[in-house]
């Protein structure tokens, strides 16, 4: 991730790689609690449409709790590798409760870039004293510009409870089953779950522990290298934010 910004009273402007888009800060990032979406219990059905290189983006000044932002991706000059990824995204902070809406239209992730990969997503967010929950929707789509159409929608939804320095966290995801030009494929979804503890000593110090299991159904293949097999992870350790 490298990019550089003009910003003012009008917003910001950027340039440059943004790493993942608007549209996963906006959903799939934002309720990911328990250990910043990252390592093995990172979120398994986030698909990550489009290309985030060779990017300009503009964020809108927030507005009553609510701040916009547009990105685009500059075509290449190799027809094989033309981005002209489009990202739409929204957050809305007021108070306790954080909602999010997301679109991204993208060049399928095939080898010539010929499809188009869709991606719309809904998040929210509510916090309540001690307890913190959240939840996303995101369908997906992918033409692969030879006559395959795929489709799926993934669902997710996480808890945190909070006790002094302690955080107990709960993950739940499911990735639907997949409709390929119209019909469903069956035993191509999957679940996602992971239980988690932090304790956190200083405001950018803890310590972590959790637990995830992916469940593949027989033709579903999220986190693994052959349909059907089943993930699991303990992991436990230590994270500092600089």
């Amino acid at each position: 991730m490298s990019w550089v910004a003009l910003e003012g009273g009008f917003g910001r402007v950027r340039l440059g790689n943004m790493g993942p888009t608007a549209a996963y800060f906006a959903t799939a990032d934002y309720i990911s609690m328990h250990n910043h979406d990252t390592g093995t219990s990172s979120d398994a059905f986030y698909l990550y449409p489009g290309d985030a290189r060779n990017m300009i983006a503009y964020n809108t000044p927030t507005i009553s709790g609510f701040t916009g932002e547009l990105q685009y991706g500059l075509k290449e000059t190799n027809a094989a590798d033309t981005r002209g990824t489009l990202v739409l995204a929204g957050n809305y902070v007021g108070g306790p409760l954080h909602l999010g809406a997301a679109y991204v239209s993208a060049p399928s992730d095939n080898a010539t870039k010929t499809g188009k990969a869709t991606e719309f997503g809904l998040r929210a967010l509510y916090e309540m004293g001690a307890i913190t929950v959240g939840a996303y929707y995101i369908a997906n789509k992918d033409d692969d510009g030879a006559g395959v159409e795929l489709k799926r929608n993934a669902y997710r939804l996480s808890a945190m409870y909070a006790m002094g320095a302690s955080e107990f966290h709960a993950n739940v995801g499911v990735a639907g089953k997949i409709k390929a030009n119209g019909t469903t494929v069956d035993d191509s979804n999957a679940t996602q779950f992971t239980l988690g503890y932090n304790y956190n000593l200083s405001k950018r110090t803890k310590v972590y522990g959790f637990y995830t299991q992916v469940d593949n159904k027989a033709n579903a293949g999220y986190s693994v290298s052959a349909l059907g097999n089943k993930f699991s992870s303990f992991a436990a350790g230590v994270r500092h934010n600089f």
